[in-house]
């Protein structure tokens, strides 16, 4: 089974290099980018597969 989890960690990571440029602190930013990456939601859909 191919994981993605790791490639929406990375997505989101990036994602909140712009919005640090753009003045938001860092935990701002990893709130804003949590939307819209939801590693916990894949996290769990991706264990409940594996289980």
């Amino acid at each position: 089974m191919k994981s993605t989890i790791g490639n929406t960690a990375m997505k989101s990571m990036w994602s909140n290099r712009p919005l640090m440029k753009q003045g938001y602190s860092k935990d701002e930013a990893h709130r804003n980018t949590f939307v819209k990456y939801d590693f916990a939601k894949e996290a769990t859909q991706y264990y409940d597969k594996t289980k």
